[in-house]
This record gives C-alpha cells, sequence and structure tokens, in this order.
C-alpha cells in the first residue's frame, strides 16, 4: 500500500519517502506522544481497509526503564 501510494515513475523515490515522512512517521509520533508505546515495543505498519495502521507489540521480557530487578 506504501509503494502504490507514494509511487510516481517522474519523480522517482521522493514521493515515497514524502509519504512514508507524512503518513508513516506522523502515525508513530502520535502514538509515542500519547504514551502508547512502551520501551522496547515493536512497532507494526500495516494496511488495513486502504487505510495505513499501526499497532504495537510489548516485549515479553521488558522490564521497563532505570527500573532495578
Amino acid at each position: 500500500m506504501i509503494a502504490h501510494e507514494g509511487y510516481d515513475p517522474v519523480y522517482g523515490a521522493r514521493p515515497l519517502r514524502r509519504y512514508i515522512s507524512h503518513e508513516v512517521e506522523t502515525l508513530i509520533g502520535r502514538a509515542l506522544l500519547r504514551g502508547d508505546v512502551e520501551e522496547g515495543a515493536t512497532v507494526k505498519v500495516d494496511g488495513r481497509h486502504g487505510e495505513l495502521a499501526v499497532s504495537y507489540e510489548r516485549r515479553p521480557d521488558h522490564v521497563g526503564l532505570g527500573k532495578a530487578a
């Protein structure tokens, strides 16, 4: 989906880079600012129903920032 939306044969990779920067980075950045993504999480970007969707998976062994065991 990202390749399809950002593809332009005239301008090469520039529109793709712009699309990723604008759409993907914005979605991930908003999730980070909301506190939805914990340190060490895996962030996944997927195309669902014609729109980008971001999901997050917490690492099973994640303990937290600066916390002693």
